[in-house]
């Protein structure tokens, strides 16, 4: 990969908080990415990886939270399969975690890993999943 993905008004799904926290999440796998690109890991970017970790599974906990509160919201039809992506990223995350725990587990290669999956992920879910309900928001007022 050659540079952390960023967001862009091709993404927006048409609410501010959806969208702002769809940018924070860009910002947290630039992180990642950043850390993906070293030859070498020192021991601080051992405490950065477990801090992004956490920072990533609370914060996919509570973006998930509202997202599928506002489809739930709006009557979005697909909001069971929505939430199945949902469900299967959270799982990709606590596996990856276990990974990470488990003895002889190469950090660089995780997050290598780890880079990777979610610049596609997110991009790929915000694009197609996340813009498959935006028209539903139309007429709601979006949040401040």
């Amino acid at each position: 990969m050659n540079g952390a993905p960023e967001w862009t008004a091709e993404m927006s799904v048409g609410n501010d908080a959806i969208d702002r926290q769809h940018r924070d999440l860009f910002g947290l796998i630039a992180v990642v990415v950043e850390l993906a690109a070293k030859p070498e890991l020192a021991s601080a970017d051992e405490a950065t990886i477990d801090r992004a970790f956490k920072v990533l599974r609370d914060y996919v906990q509570f973006h998930f939270r509202d997202e599928e509160g506002l489809m739930a919201e709006v009557g979005y039809p697909d909001l069971i399969l929505h939430t199945e992506e949902h469900c299967v990223f959270t799982e990709w995350l606590r596996v990856l975690e276990d990974t990470r725990r488990s003895p002889g587990t190469s950090s660089s290669d995780m997050l290598r890993h780890m880079s990777s999956y979610l610049a596609s992920w997110l991009t790929d879910h915000i694009l197609g999943s996340d813009k498959r309900y935006a028209p539903y928001l139309k007429g709601k007022k979006s949040s401040p």
